[in-house]
Parts: C-alpha cells; structure tokens; sequence
C-alpha cells in the first residue's frame, strides 16, 4: 500500500511508516480500536453548541456501556500532554461526544487523540 500509494518518498520513510503503522496495530493498548466492535471512518452529522457539524470519527468503538471516540493525529512533535493539544483538536472531540450521546443514549462516550508519532492515546475529556 505505501510503496503504491508513496512511491516518491525513500525506501527508508516507506519502511518507517509501516513500522509506525504495525507498531499501532499490534500493540495490545490499542486491541479495543482494531476489534470486531470498532469502525473505520464514520461519518457524522449534526447539531452541536448551536453549530451544524459535519466530520468523520477516524475510529469509534461500540462496547456494551462505553462509546470510544479516537481521532488520529500526526503531529510531529506530538503533543505530550493535554495542555499542548491545540484547541481546535478539543473542540472537534467535544462536538462528536455531543452529537454520539445522543445517537447512544445511557452509554459513556469517552474521546481521545491516538498520536501516531508517539504511538500514544490520550483521553481527551
């Protein structure tokens, strides 16, 4: 896929980013978000603080009380702590738990930013 997809970028950055990719997928931190329960790139719509919004979660998970919302971010440096998240990134997250309440009423929606740089996941609340 990446030599397809990236052909003009070195042998090297291509090997890179699908060790970043693999390092992702098979850590056992991050199981729940490549489960039978997870989807990729959901799209989502509706009204939120007044606001029309309209974007797609990278990665939702559906378990039997809690809702997991995870955006990817490739920051580089990324953030490492919650006070370095731009605001924007907040904002965004805040707006999809809104919208998910409503679509899973009774469930907790929980959001974070999965940084890919860092292979870190940060609750964002």
């Amino acid at each position: 896929f990446v030599a397809k997809n990236a052909a003009e970028l070195p042998q090297s950055e291509q090997e890179r980013i699908c060790e970043e990719v693999a390092e992702l997928i098979e850590n056992p931190e991050f199981a729940p978000l490549f489960s039978p329960q997870s989807q990729a790139e959901v799209p989502i719509m509706g009204l939120a603080d007044g606001k029309i919004i309209s974007g797609q979660v990278d990665r939702l998970v559906v378990m039997p009380s809690e809702v997991m919302v995870v955006d990817y971010k490739t920051n580089r440096p990324a953030a490492s702590s919650l006070s370095e998240v731009p605001k924007a990134y907040i904002s965004q997250l805040k707006a999809y738990k809104s919208l998910l309440s409503e679509v899973y009423p009774g469930k907790k929606i929980s959001t974070f930013i999965l940084w890919t740089d860092t292979a870190n996941l940060m609750r964002v609340e």
